[in-house]
């Protein structure tokens, strides 16, 4: 019986770890990390403009803006529609994905836009807002989260297969 309490607690650790990975990272890219971190993770950047770098990733565009701090403050990236490539995923899922697919993974946002061909889905508690335009997600965008909402929620999805 202590082991299996033990074996739980480990677990629920671990699955904790993966949950701040989720909440603090995307592709990589971790908020917060100065610029010769993200240098030495991504290179020099294709563009610099203002507090905004820009790499061209595989088909994929990666802006990464910094704060006044120059640290990372956001990571949004894109598909260049011209060719093949693609984001990081987020919770399993990565542009060109069924707004479907989306909320079956990680349920309905805490705030939602919607114009005839374009919605924005904001999850604050973790941080993720993902663009979509008829129906399939355009582009991720990864913020520091706000307002604990769903760390639950994501801690039980890291936690499922």
């Amino acid at each position: 019986m202590l082991l299996m309490l033990g074996l739980l607690a480990l677990f629920i650790v671990v699955q904790y770890r993966r949950l701040e990975a989720t909440t603090l990272a995307y592709g990589g890219v971790v908020l917060g990390a100065n610029t010769e971190e993200l240098r030495s993770l991504l290179g020099d950047p294709q563009r610099i403009e203002r507090r905004r770098w820009i790499y061209d990733i595989g088909g994929a565009r990666l802006y990464v803006d910094f704060d006044g701090s120059a640290r990372v403050a956001s990571v949004t990236c894109s598909r260049d529609t011209s060719t093949l490539g693609s984001c990081p995923y987020a919770f399993g899922r990565t542009v060109g994905a069924k707004e479907t697919d989306l909320t079956s993974r990680v349920g309905h946002p805490q705030i939602e836009h919607a114009t005839a061909r374009t919605k924005l889905m904001i999850y604050t508690g973790v941080g993720f807002t993902f663009l979509l335009r008829d129906g399939r997600i355009d582009a991720i965008r990864h913020t520091a989260p706000r307002g604990g909402a769903a760390y639950w929620q994501v801690f039980a999805l890291q936690a499922l297969p």
